[in-house]
């Protein structure tokens, strides 16, 4: 029975500092590799670009029906590097991410997404 008790006694310690090791290391983690975690599980949504504002680093989109059921809404969004606005066009369709920052209100990442005769209006 003694020896049993010290078996399971060991055997809690080690699983504990596992336990402990594994929650400290994920705690340390790279900002950048938890940024970019959270950045892969946002939704990926498509607007078409209404107007790009410089001056505010914002760009406004119109966002048709989106997954889950949401509805169509324009929405003003900061982009995540201002550069990206000498590459946003009025009229261009785009996929992008949103950030946590700003609210979600942040694009963290786009892609220019190529008319077709089905995909744009």
């Amino acid at each position: 029975m003694g020896r049993n008790l010290a078996s399971a006694a060991i055997f809690a310690v080690a699983f504990l500092t596992h336990g402990l090791a594994q929650a400290h290391r994920h705690s340390l983690a790279d900002p950048v590799e938890k940024h970019a975690a959270q950045v892969s599980e946002a939704p990926t949504l498509e607007g078409v670009v209404k107007k790009v504002n410089r001056y505010t680093g914002r760009v406004t989109l119109f966002l048709g029906p989106q997954p889950k059921g949401t509805s169509s809404v324009m929405a003003a969004y900061r982009v995540k590097d201002e550069a990206w606005l000498e590459q946003i066009r009025v009229g261009q369709r785009i996929r992008f991410v949103p950030g946590p920052e700003g609210g979600g209100k942040t694009i963290e990442r786009f892609e220019i997404v190529e008319c077709t005769a089905l995909l744009c209006d």
